[in-house]
């Protein structure tokens, strides 16, 4: 009987993550640096589902779904304001 291990290393859920980890995870995969404008907002947490083949931009766009964050990718960064 398979297992569906791909699809397991593919996503990772983070619940109740601070900002900070989740997004040095995030960047650590995709060879990217973190950097935050605002530092009272990497101890933000959230539950976010990452889907790593969705590639960095998709999964910016994904976080910046949240209200309360504004991320941007430039320049290999990902910038926190």
């Amino acid at each position: 009987e398979p297992t569906d291990t791909l699809a397991v290393a593919r996503q990772v859920v983070f619940d109740n993550v601070s900002l900070s980890e989740m997004l040095n995870q995030i960047a650590d995969y995709y060879n990217l640096e973190v950097e935050f404008e605002n530092q009272s907002s990497s101890q933000l947490r959230f539950y976010f589902v990452w889907e790593r083949d969705e590639g960095a931009q998709k999964t910016v766009e994904r976080l910046s779904n949240f209200e309360s964050l504004d991320i941007v990718l430039e320049n290999r960064k990902l910038i926190v304001r």
